[in-house]
């Protein structure tokens, strides 16, 4: 039990209890030990509380069926504060996003199973807009649910839990919007798929093939999470289905469904930040947008492409949230495509066709860089200490802190970042050369290692 929290459940079949329920993106915990069906249902209460009485709002799931269980314990707790209910179904995480803002709700919940082996689970809340929580909502939330501090409703005021059965041509409609159908009909793209959820499956493929591509499948895990997506065994499984197949690209979502993994007819693959450069150089030149929004872990890459096309790039800390709100004020009204993995394939291949070249054209364009991820354990009790005295020590003007410590290098540069979920720090790089990124990260690795040594001060 961390110090200063107030128990208030039985802990016997609970992992630990902290003062944060909120992540990094969202609650996180195993099922029926840190996610039980009588915490959800408080937590629902709390998050209806903040709402108001006879608020609107929007729950969803995908179709694991312990993820509808804890769904539907949400919804009990949303209704004990007077809400209306509106439950989009089995979807994914983007449709959940846009549910919000479409049926006028103040904002809404998705349930995902987020692991095949030790059920862990995932609760994402979202604003009007289908943006994550901010920090004052997410603390408000907190407050109310450890206080027991929720609104109550006689049963007059009880509502009802509605179904939406639209939601799947609403999304449709939407993910056709600004495409130009009749160029990309003209090119026979032939794109495999690898699809884990149930939900793409009921209309997507239908839906490529009425803009003229030729569909095969790729089976793929269950579940796929985005940290799956680099592993070895689905990169290669793709570049062979897309080499087998003869396709010009072929793409595998994650479960949620907001990233993915592409690969081109040569067996190039993109994923990762060299997918994010992509969607940049398709902003810029093909959408023509003057500004695009990345989170402070990306590749300078993004500056080098918005310079060709005097375009500008907007640093943004890494929650999701601020991202969301980043290409809001920029004037677009969608999500970004980093978080929309159907939309961003449709817009890629609408891309390709305006510019008739091939996926691999497009990733010879993107210009080389080299970067480097690596994370060392660090208490909680030191993580500030540590910061402090890497920040006194480093030249102010080297110094970026829009998220974490960013030190600039003549060559490159490097971030210290502390997890704000578990006691470690995450050190990124990036350099002219591999060698370079590697001796960045290597050299702030130590230097934290260094520093847990000494004494605080």
């Amino acid at each position: 039990v961390e110090s200063g929290t107030t128990v208030s459940e039985n802990l016997v079949w609970s992992g630990c209890s902290s003062k944060s329920l909120f992540g990094f993106d969202g609650v996180k915990g195993e099922l029926n030990r840190d996610l039980s069906a009588e915490m959800i249902m408080k937590l629902g209460a709390a998050f209806g509380s903040i709402q108001g009485r006879g608020a609107r709002v929007v729950t969803a799931s995908d179709g694991d069926s312990s993820s509808q269980m804890l769904k539907k314990a949400l919804q009990v707790g949303l209704l004990t504060s007077g809400l209306h209910v509106l439950d989009l179904g089995d979807i994914t995480v983007p449709v959940a996003r846009l549910g919000a803002s479409w049926y006028g709700a103040a904002g809404g919940a998705y349930v995902q199973n987020i692991s095949d082996g030790n059920g862990s689970h995932c609760l994402r809340f979202f604003d009007k807009d289908g943006m994550n929580l901010s920090r004052g909502e997410e603390r408000k939330a907190e407050q109310l649910y450890w206080r027991d501090d929720f609104a109550r409703v006689s049963s007059d005021h009880v509502k009802s839990v509605q179904s939406e059965g639209q939601v799947v041509e609403r999304y449709r409609d939407y993910l056709l919007s600004d495409l130009d159908a009749e160029v990309i009909r003209k090119m026979d793209f032939r794109v495999v798929l690898g699809c884990p959820s149930s939900f793409p499956m009921r209309f997507f493929p239908g839906l490529l093939k009425e803009l003229g591509c030729r569909v095969h499948f790729l089976e793929v895990p269950a579940i796929v999470t985005p940290e799956t997506l680099s592993e070895d065994y689905l990169q290669q499984s793709l570049k062979d289905a897309v080499t087998d197949y003869g396709a010009h690209l072929g793409a595998v979502f994650c479960s949620c469904g907001e990233k993915m993994l592409q690969a081109s007819g040569e067996g190039s693959l993109a994923a990762g930040e060299m997918l994010e450069a992509i969607f940049t150089l398709l902003q810029l030149r093909h959408r023509r947008l003057g500004s695009v929004a990345v989170p402070v872990t990306a590749s300078r890459v993004h500056e080098e492409l918005a310079g060709r096309y005097r375009g500008r790039v907007i640093r943004t800390k890494t929650s999701p949230r601020f991202l969301m709100e980043a290409c809001k004020h920029n004037g677009i009204h969608m999500l970004p495509l980093s978080f929309d993995g159907l939309k961003a394939l449709l817009e890629l291949l609408d891309f390709l066709a305006a510019q008739k070249k091939s996926l691999c054209e497009v990733l010879a364009e993107i210009p080389s860089f080299y970067m480097e991820k690596k994370e060392i354990s660090c208490s909680w009790g030191q993580k500030g200490r540590i910061m402090r005295r890497l920040v006194e020590e480093t030249p102010r003007e080297q110094i970026e802190m829009i998220d974490g410590l960013k030190v600039s290098y003549p060559e490159g540069w490097a971030l210290i970042l502390p997890d704000p979920e578990r006691p470690a720090y995450r050190i990124y790089s990036e350099g002219n050369t591999e060698e370079i990124a590697e001796s960045l990260t290597d050299f702030y690795l130590d230097r934290v290692d260094e520093l847990k040594e000494e004494r605080g001060r």
